[in-house]
């Protein structure tokens, strides 16, 4: 019994290596693979294809090691994938996330030009009522400002995982605040 259950630890551990060995093997040969199709020249070294992204020589060397030599340690192979996950973060995915936040940035401002647009297209064709226009203007502008400070103060505190509660929190305050702001203005207005 005792040599079966070291046949299955053993079985396991050799699995568990040869999927690292895999996901490392792959995510080196996609990187060179894209430099690569960027180039004209074909038929550099992946070592150097992957030293000019800067991915590290020495998770280059793990893979050719996985590839064609003798299988690395597991946890030589777990920091490869763990550098690896940080490299990616770093390069692709903090890249692509400063992308979309300046798209919806972007996709605001254009969204406020129309409408701005939209309201001086309806004071053309109706002249009276453009105190009423102008204050609109302001809640517009003065509820994008909010929005904005709100998904800055989320993302800081979306570091902490106790902040759950004080998004929440703070997003009722400013919703009562809001609230408050809306009704004084509609009684100053009467």
């Amino acid at each position: 019994q005792e040599n079966n259950s070291f046949s299955f630890t053993s079985s396991s551990a050799i699995s568990l290596r040869l999927s690292y060995a895999s996901i490392i093997i792959r995510a080196v040969n996609g990187i060179a693979d894209s430099m690569q199709r960027n180039r004209a020249v074909n038929g550099s070294s992946v070592s150097h294809l992957c030293s000019q992204v800067g991915l590290p020589l020495w998770i280059v060397d793990l893979r050719h090691d996985a590839s064609h030599n003798e299988l690395p340690s597991l946890i030589s192979l777990r920091l490869a994938a763990k550098s690896l996950i940080g490299f990616l973060m770093e390069k692709y995915w903090a890249v692509l996330e400063n992308q979309r936040l300046a798209w919806v940035d972007d996709g605001a401002t254009l969204l406020m030009e129309c409408k701005r647009a939209l309201k001086a297209a309806a004071r053309s064709n109706n002249a009276g009522g453009e105190d009423q226009m102008v204050q609109e203007d302001a809640v517009d502008e003065e509820q994008l400002s909010d929005n904005d400070d709100q998904d800055e103060e989320e993302d800081d505190e979306q570091n902490n995982i106790y902040s759950i509660f004080a998004v929440k929190e703070k997003k009722d305050s400013a919703n009562n605040e809001k609230k408050q702001h809306t009704t004084s203005s509609k009684s100053n207005q009467t």
